[in-house]
């Protein structure tokens, strides 16, 4: 009997240029400053969704897209001018030692160019989408996230977000355990709950038509792993909907993962989320082939004469 093989590694990926130089202290050093400015920003409330780092001749260039969360914008709107929050303001601007001293590598032999994305300005545009989100999720505001307005806020930007394919899948998993974390056994059950209906309901829009839907996800498979609802032995829960071919190369897919610890020990979240193929690759290929397909028989019956 044949093995299964894991697509993951052998799936085409978009191609990037992400840390491409020949010197292997450059590469070392960026990818350390990375990790360290990805810390520095998670603990000041922002969310690195899409990084790249290249080298060109004496250039380096750093590109960015970024998610603010709510609490951080909260503190944003409550700043005011004033001695103190100068004082604090000074506080967030200063990095630790050790990205300090990788930032003076870099910058010793080449220039850093920073170009910086915000995603939170596409949520505003769509506000009539969020609206449709939090009235479907508000029977569980008072459940799930008691004492955790901002959370709730955070995870009805990132769903309308990954509906869209504007963020990754390793970004929507630790919100979900974050979500549960907390929680105790007695609601266990309602947890369940809610992921079947977000996935169902919001992630593949099974009720809607094609017309109305916005999201362009197909599949969604869900794997929990751990003591659930406080019992001794471990056990595991499967949310599995629409279409997820794991052994197809050509399917647009991803996976992610995350360890959660709790009270009860500690619990695994797999996640696999695939969107639909891109229909304009199709067309350019039939409006490519159909001239020369012409050409061909106008010189075919110019030889039979």
């Amino acid at each position: 009997m044949g093995q299964k093989a894991n697509t993951l590694t052998l799936r085409k990926n978009n191609e990037s240029l992400n840390f491409t130089s020949l010197n292997a202290k450059e590469f070392t050093n960026a990818l350390e400053f990375i990790k360290m400015f990805k810390k520095s920003l998670d603990k000041k409330g922002i969310i690195v969704t899409k990084n790249n780092f290249n080298f060109v001749g004496n250039t380096s260039y750093l590109s960015l897209d970024l998610f603010y969360k709510t609490k951080k914008l909260a503190n944003y709107k409550k700043f005011t001018i004033d001695s103190s929050s100068s004082v604090h303001c000074k506080k967030e601007v200063v990095v630790e030692k050790k990205l300090s001293v990788l930032f003076n590598n870099l910058v010793k032999t080449k220039k850093i160019i920073l170009k910086i994305v915000v995603i939170n300005k596409e949520l505003k545009e769509n506000r009539k989408n969020l609206t449709e989100l939090y009235l479907k999720f508000n029977e569980y505001k008072n459940k799930l996230f008691s004492r955790r307005f901002n959370l709730f806020l955070d995870f009805i930007k990132l769903t309308y977000l990954i509906q869209k394919k504007k963020i990754s899948a390793s970004i929507f998993v630790p919100i979900l355990g974050t979500i549960f974390k907390i929680l105790p056994k007695r609601l266990h059950s309602a947890y369940f709950k809610f992921v079947k209906s977000l996935i169902e309901e919001v992630l593949l829009e099974q009720k809607k038509e094609e017309k109305d839907r916005i999201s362009k996800i197909v599949g969604v498979k869900l794997l929990i792993n751990g003591k659930l609802k406080g019992k001794l032995r471990s056990s595991s829960l499967t949310i599995n909907k629409g279409r997820i071919g794991a052994q197809v190369l050509s399917n647009d897919m991803e996976f992610a993962k995350v360890h959660v610890n709790t009270m009860y020990g500690c619990f695994g979240f797999q996640f696999w989320i695939t969107y639909k193929q891109e229909e304009e690759k199709d067309i350019k290929k039939k409006i490519c082939y159909l001239p020369l397909r012409k050409q061909s028989i106008k010189k075919n019956k110019k030889v039979k004469d």
